[in-house]
């Protein structure tokens, strides 16, 4: 046997050999970048799905004309039905600054969820300019060298 392989045919079959080798470390050394990207996918396709289904809750958001938020007995539930926080009646004018504060778990980010329309569980009514979802970060986004006045 050791005479019937060629050195051409051993080039050919080492140079096939490495072709495949390198192909597969593609793979492996980009393994961690696709996972990456297809959990990103997954909870882009979930806040999509999400965002688009019709409102299942009592919290209904409605376009207005006036350049102002109007919030009507606005009550925020956990997914399960808890509620963590009674909103009552609020109007935000257009040009004014609010501060929301208040301990860990009191229901801060969820309140600005309800108002952006990212959160569904509770009941009441919100009008503003806009009827469609949009973003609210839950960390501050100021600009470098830019401070808050009181």
């Amino acid at each position: 046997m050791a005479h019937a392989l060629s050195f051409g045919l051993y080039s050919q079959i080492n140079s096939a050999y490495t072709q495949v080798r390198i192909s597969l470390e593609w793979f492996i050394f980009n393994y961690a970048d696709l996972a990456t990207l297809r959990s990103v996918l997954q909870r882009l396709g979930e806040f999509e799905r999400v965002v688009s289904q019709p409102s299942e809750s009592g919290i209904v958001r409605f376009a207005t004309e006036t350049p102002a938020v109007q919030i009507r007995d606005l009550v925020l539930n956990l997914p399960d039905g808890k509620p963590i926080v009674r909103i009552g009646d609020l109007t935000m004018q257009g040009g004014e600054h609010w501060l929301v504060r208040g301990p860990s778990g009191s229901g801060k980010s969820t309140f600005l969820r309800a108002l952006a329309g990212l959160w569904r569980h509770g009941r009441g009514r919100s009008l503003s300019t806009s009827d469609r979802p949009c973003f609210c970060p839950s960390a501050a986004m100021f600009h470098p060298g830019r401070c808050v006045r009181r």
